[in-house]
Parts: structure tokens; sequence; C-alpha cells
């Protein structure tokens, strides 16, 4: 416990820490969008043809989406 209260402390203290974090939250939030924008293809990559098939890759793709939805709602 007073590990995590130290390493909570100096965090705090740091003057980086905010920047580091608002850098992630960006980092991560261009991810998502990168990730929505793959999903929205109907297609199946070049790279996924012979190893999944295309209902299994609408059904995935569905699900992820729908998820992401989910997740923006709450």
């Amino acid at each position: 416990m007073l590990y995590v209260m130290g390493i909570i402390t100096t965090a705090l203290v740091c003057p980086d820490f905010p920047a580091f974090m608002i850098l992630v939250y960006f980092f991560e939030t261009y991810l998502d969008l990168r990730q929505r924008a793959a999903l929205k293809l109907p297609t199946l990559p070049k790279t996924l043809v012979g190893v999944i098939s295309q209902e299994k890759f609408e059904k995935s793709r569905a699900y992820s989406l729908d998820k992401r939805f989910v997740l923006y709602c709450n």
C-alpha cells in the first residue's frame, strides 16, 4: 500500500505527469478512430483471405462495432 501511495505522490508532484497522461489519451483516441475506420470496411482484407471465412469476418466486425458503440454510449 505504501508503494502505491509513493507512486501516486510522485505522479502528482512530477510536472510532466499530466502532459504524459494527455499524450497517452490522444494516442489511444487516435488508435480507436483508426480501428473504427478499419471496422467500417465491409470487405475481407487480402491478408485474411483463406484464413477466415467472409461470414466469420462479418460477424466479428459487427460485434466489434456494436461493442464500441456500447462503450461510447455509457
